[in-house]
């Protein structure tokens, strides 16, 4: 699971859910509050998810309207696929997702 950076207590699936559903969002820890942001390589990881469920939909599509197992639009099975499998995938990566403490400028008066 994903780990708060400054206490390391769980960050809950909900907000990261949230964070990339709104364009990588900050988070904030509910136990000590300390922002989070989400890190670059969560990026890489989604873009990997797509990759893969666009890839797998495209080969589950073609065989499945070529071996005459479904009558739909070759297009509308993959997808399908790819957005079952994408939003699937999702769920098995959040924990190897990570997020980092934003550092707060501290202001000299």
């Amino acid at each position: 699971m994903v780990k708060c950076d400054e206490c390391r207590k769980n960050l809950s699936y909900r907000k990261v859910l949230k964070s990339f559903v709104f364009n990588y969002k900050n988070i904030e820890c509910t136990n000590c509050n300390t922002t989070q942001e989400p890190a670059l390589r969560n990026r890489y990881l989604i873009a990997l998810i797509i990759f893969v469920g666009l890839l797998t939909g495209a080969i589950l599509a073609d065989y499945l309207v070529d071996s005459g197992y479904t009558s739909l639009p070759e297009w509308l099975v993959s997808v399908t696929i790819n957005l079952v499998l994408s939003f699937g995938l999702f769920f098995t990566i959040i924990p190897f997702m990570k997020f980092n403490k934003i550092e707060t400028k501290s202001s000299n008066l």
